[in-house]
């Protein structure tokens, strides 16, 4: 019983390192405006890790800067669930209709 409990410890405490070193990369890649590699890196956090707001908000404005609008969005509304980046992700997306709208950008 102790060594079953003592390999799920382990285990979880691994996965949480390796999503840990997934978000100091995308956010190395982020500030370092690799906006393809970051949307990846991000990719992988909030596919491990769905409760990651900041990931969510970032990766939408990783999209935006791609190009990539309708994912821009998506990212933007999931991080709009949670309360620490609710109000940017609905300014960014408030931001992203406007554009839109102008017709400053074209979704493909």
């Amino acid at each position: 019983m102790h060594i079953a409990a003592l390999a799920a410890l382990t285990l979880l405490l691994l996965a949480q390192r390796g999503a840990a070193s997934d978000l100091d990369r995308a956010e190395r890649l982020f500030a370092s405006e690799r906006w393809d590699a970051a949307a990846h890196a991000y990719e992988r956090v909030t596919a491990s890790d769905p409760s990651q707001a900041r990931a969510w908000f970032k990766l939408g404005y990783a999209y935006l800067r791609l190009g990539a609008y309708g994912s821009a969005r998506t990212a933007y509304e999931r991080a709009a669930e949670f309360e620490d980046v609710r109000d940017a992700a609905l300014h960014n997306l408030d931001r992203l209709d406007a554009l839109l709208e102008s017709g400053a950008i074209r979704t493909s």
